[in-house]
């Protein structure tokens, strides 16, 4: 009968000791799992950022686009003009 209770005793510990680390186990589990969750947040933020950044660029290149052809008819106009001079100056040397 002793032995009976010592054993009772000795598996009681035992099974205190693995109730023990069962628990530290999930605290590690817990701390574990939150970590990859703020990963997981951060990394969609970092692609939220991204695609924002993609979406800057594409916006930029259209307006360099509008920019350019702005630009190109400016040009145009300013030519205009000066083809505009170069005949009033002509015509006012004729009329000297």
């Amino acid at each position: 009968m002793g032995q009976c209770v010592d054993f009772v005793v000795d598996l009681t510990q035992i099974s205190t000791g693995m109730k023990e680390n069962i628990s530290a186990m999930s605290e590690q589990i817990k701390a574990v799992s939150s970590s990859a969750n703020s990963v997981a947040q951060v990394v969609a933020e970092q692609a939220g950022n991204t695609e924002q950044i993609a979406q800057n660029t594409n916006k930029m290149l259209e307006n360099q686009y509008v920019d350019s052809s702005i630009v190109k008819q400016l040009t145009a106009k300013v030519q205009l003009i000066d083809d505009s001079i170069e005949v009033l100056e002509q015509s006012i040397a004729k009329f000297k």
